[in-house]
């Protein structure tokens, strides 16, 4: 439980092995602690409040670091748009996979142009995030003669729920000075709504290493792609959330057999064994083989120490012999990812 202790000017907060925290009477976060203080609420409750840095390394199992006022993650800072969603994924009770997802969906897209127009677009439009990484924007289209969805401008591309659109990505301009171009059209929902004309208003989900180009000359409101998913027809509202977890199952609303439980257990026992199956083939690694230091920093802190210590018999933690030791050195990934690097190198794995 937290130490704490009132002066004439300050309230002093110490939390475990924590730096104590020095509130001024009648501030917001003075205020806020009294409350906790009488109320003797968890350490984590005074976390949550007061030390949101901590937070959200404890949120995120190490994953994020928080370095004065910037967050990283893999040892790079990320940009303020992100920050601010991982704030808003800690304080919404979220869980921080889908956004370590999202950071490296944008990784993985192949143009450093590319990732600075998905920013743009980010900044100017909340899109909601979904839980393998992705994000949400909407799309209007036709119905040909059929009654299928379809792309209101050629026709050709098949835009029922669950299809999924794709074109090669050399054919997409990348140019974002040519406001209107070659390229599969996704927008936020007010430049959908009030600038296309279409059968439909629908609901796409786009990865972010699949965005080419945001032109220039509408707020950034609008993009170019090479793939997206139809999730749904939108009823006319948009979509208001940070985070989606239903988003991964409207896909199967109007047609397919799985049910809403059954995929969500089929989604997040995915994203669980992908991870597992990470850690063990770093754990099988043969001596002499290379170990990647982005793969190590895709794991938790303690993971990585497991990581060591199955192929070395090197305890990382053998010396941190109390409870709040430990903890202050699990939170530092970055010096933990450096170390456990030069372990395996001095025990013969390439890196």
């Amino acid at each position: 439980m937290a130490k704490w202790l009132e002066t004439d000017s300050f309230l002093v907060v110490s939390i475990g092995d924590q730096r104590p925290i020095i509130l001024q009477k009648g501030s917001d976060k003075y205020i806020t602690a009294m409350a906790l203080c009488v109320s003797n609420a968890s350490d984590e409750d005074f976390i949550r409040a007061l030390d949101v840095g901590a937070g959200i390394e404890k949120f995120s199992e190490g994953t994020f670091t928080v370095d004065g006022e910037r967050i990283l993650i893999d040892s790079e800072e990320v940009r303020d748009i992100l920050a601010e969603r991982i704030l808003a994924f800690y304080k919404g009770g979220h869980p921080y996979l889908p956004l370590v997802n999202f950071y490296r969906n944008i990784q993985q897209n192949p143009s450093d142009e590319s990732k600075e127009h998905l920013y743009l677009f980010l900044e100017v439009n909340k899109m909601p995030i979904t839980p393998d990484g992705c994000f949400l924007a909407y799309k209007k289209v036709a119905r040909d003669d059929h009654g299928n969805l379809v792309d209101a401008y050629t026709k050709k591309f098949c835009n029922n729920v669950g299809a999924v659109v794709c074109m090669e990505r050399a054919k997409v301009n990348p140019d974002r000075k040519v406001t209107c171009s070659t390229g599969l059209h996704v927008a936020s929902f007010n430049y959908a709504q009030n600038n296309y004309s279409g059968a439909a208003l629908l609901e796409v989900k786009v990865n972010p290493k699949d965005v080419v180009a945001v032109p220039n000359d509408y707020n950034n409101e609008k993009m170019r792609v090479c793939r997206y998913e139809v999730m749904a027809i939108n009823p006319g509202q948009p979509v208001v959330a940070e985070y989606l977890e239903q988003m991964m199952i409207r896909s199967k609303r109007k047609h397919g057999k799985k049910t809403i439980k059954g995929e969500k257990r089929e989604i997040k026992a995915k994203l669980v064994q992908d991870h597992q199956d990470l850690i063990a083939s770093l754990k099988s690694t043969a001596q002499g083989d290379n170990i990647d230091t982005s793969d190590l920093a895709k794991l938790t802190a303690r993971e990585i120490i497991e990581v060591v210590q199955a192929l070395t018999d090197i305890d990382m933690l053998a010396n941190k012999i109390t409870e709040g030791q430990e903890r202050v050195y699990l939170k530092n990934k970055k010096s933990i990812i450096k170390k456990a690097t030069q372990i395996l190198v001095d025990a013969g794995y390439n890196s």
